[in-house]
Order: structure tokens, then sequence, then C-alpha cells
């Protein structure tokens, strides 16, 4: 019987330290992302990122996102000038060397699929720095899909 509360009683902790590391994993230091996909032609569509820093980061900051497998990478559309914009091999990278408090940035390009609309992913991950240390995030935010007036109509 000892045997069984001892028993017990560890897996309360263990499942209590799981508890509070899943909620620290989900930190993201004030930063909001915001993506959206609206279809502009056939096989045609605009992506746009949106990020809002809070006022906890100042300084480097990164964002980086994956174009998904089907979709073809066309040009970029318009971005903030603190924002560094590159694309390598299928990775989209934004970068700022100086992510100002209290402000937001917006990046915008094309790509080309013939995915429908409402299967296009573009998972990303967020890397700063704020008060001396480092972290990161996973961006698993849906997509905001937008669908054209015209389309709905037709």
């Amino acid at each position: 019987m000892n045997k069984l509360i001892k028993t017990t009683a560890i897996i309360a902790f263990i499942s209590t330290l799981f508890c509070f590391k899943t909620e620290q994993i989900g930190e993201n230091y004030g930063i909001k992302i915001e993506k959206s996909i609206k279809e502009v032609g056939e096989n045609l569509y605009l992506v746009t990122l949106k990020i809002v820093n809070g006022n906890k980061v100042n300084g480097f900051a990164k964002y980086e996102t994956k174009l998904p497998l089907s979709a073809d990478y066309i040009k970029e559309i318009k971005r903030d000038k603190a924002v560094s914009f590159k694309l390598d091999g299928r990775k989209l990278k934004l970068i700022w060397i100086h992510i100002q408090k209290n402000k937001s940035y917006t990046t915008s390009f094309q790509i080309s699929t013939k995915k429908s609309i409402n299967k296009l992913k573009m998972d990303g991950h967020f890397f700063a720095h704020s008060e001396g240390e480092k972290f990161s995030f996973e961006d698993n935010t849906k997509n905001t899909i937008v669908t054209l007036i015209e389309n709905v109509l037709k």
C-alpha cells in the first residue's frame, strides 16, 4: 500500500511539472502573428503576414515559414522598410535588425498553386531576444482565408 501511495505521488508530481512546462512553451512575449491568403486570380494567391509586436521585444527578431509544397513563389508585393525579406529555397525569412515595441510589420507576396485555397497551410517559427534572453515559439495560427466577392457570386 505504501508503494502505491509513493507511485501515485510521483506520477502526480511529474504531471504537474509537465503542465507548467507546457504553459511556458506557449509564452509568446506579446508577439501576435496574423496570416491571410486571398485568391487574386486563377491559381494565384496573395499571402499577407502581419507581425504585431507588444511591449516586451525590442531588438533582433526573425520569422520563418515554409511555402506549401504545391506552391511556387511569384513575387513580393509589399513590405515594411524595417523588414528584410529573404527567400531560401521553400523557406521564407523575415528579419528585423531592430523590431520596435508596440509596432506592427506587414509583408505581402504572391504564390501560385493548383491546390484549393482551403488546403494552403503555412506554419512558421518566430525567434527573438527579450531582456537578454533568447526565445522562440511555433506559429501554428490558422490562416485567415479571404474569398473575393466575385468568387462567391459565380
